[in-house]
């Protein structure tokens, strides 16, 4: 079995959120989904907070911790 690839968060909640089969694995309702698919189409902002939570209720894990580093 090959393993899944990694993707980054955006990506990952894109993947998701036009995937209506994975959408329900979330438990949240189909018109939060497309609620969402709209605003992304209108350039509009879901904070990184959200997509993490909704990410993790779909059942994807994180694959790398983020690296922070001092200016």
């Amino acid at each position: 079995m090959m393993a899944k690839p990694t993707l980054t968060t955006a990506v990952a909640f894109e993947q998701l959120i036009n995937r209506p089969d994975q959408w329900r694995k979330t438990g949240r309702p189909m018109q939060q989904r497309l609620n969402f698919l709209d605003k992304l189409k209108n350039s509009q902002n879901v904070s990184l907070d959200t997509k993490e939570k909704i990410l993790t209720e779909a059942g994807y894990t994180v694959a790398q911790e983020k690296i922070w580093k001092e200016r």
